[in-house]
């Protein structure tokens, strides 16, 4: 099994936000999801491209073992493919931060998703995550999923093709 990357209908409020002007409408935050553990994540979220709330109820579910970081995209690279319609961005981020939204931890745990994501408020005095728009969610095949580093910094990278 391959990766899987959806395209969410809020994608739509975002490019209309680009479309008209506004800079404070790209994406500029990405979800990290991970859940406790070492072992590969073999039953992964179904996405439901209209489902706003996703992130939200993840953060509220207390009892489960996954959760997320919310860090910033530190750079956007592009990549030309065969043909000027064929690209590719990278959106890059620094895992920074060692405790999930939710409150888990990342100690031991594994990285199965990421998502794309604008956010209006993010680094103001009041950061509020019911504003956040997704744009993309991704899942990790089990094979490509990976483990937090205890080290150092885990770098992280979402490839959305725009084919």
């Amino acid at each position: 099994m391959s990766n899987q990357v959806t395209i969410c209908s809020s994608s739509n409020r975002i490019l209309a936000g680009l479309l008209s002007g506004d800079s404070s409408a790209r994406p500029n935050v990405m979800y990290v999801e991970f859940q406790s553990g070492t072992a590969p994540v073999t039953n992964l979220p179904v996405v439901d491209p209209t489902q706003d709330d996703y992130y939200l109820q993840l953060r509220e579910d207390v009892a489960g073992n996954r959760d997320f970081l919310r860090i910033p995209i530190a750079a956007v690279t592009t990549q030309v493919g065969a043909t000027p319609d064929d690209l590719t961005l990278f959106f890059n981020g620094i895992c920074a931060g060692t405790t999930g939204v939710g409150g888990k931890s990342t100690s031991d745990a594994i990285i199965y998703g990421i998502a794309l994501a604008n956010s209006p408020t993010f680094g103001l005095a009041i950061d509020d995550l019911t504003r956040d728009r997704v744009w993309a969610r991704g899942y990790f095949s089990a094979a490509n999923q990976m483990p937090f580093s205890q080290i150092a910094q885990t770098m992280i990278t979402f490839k959305l093709n725009l084919k």
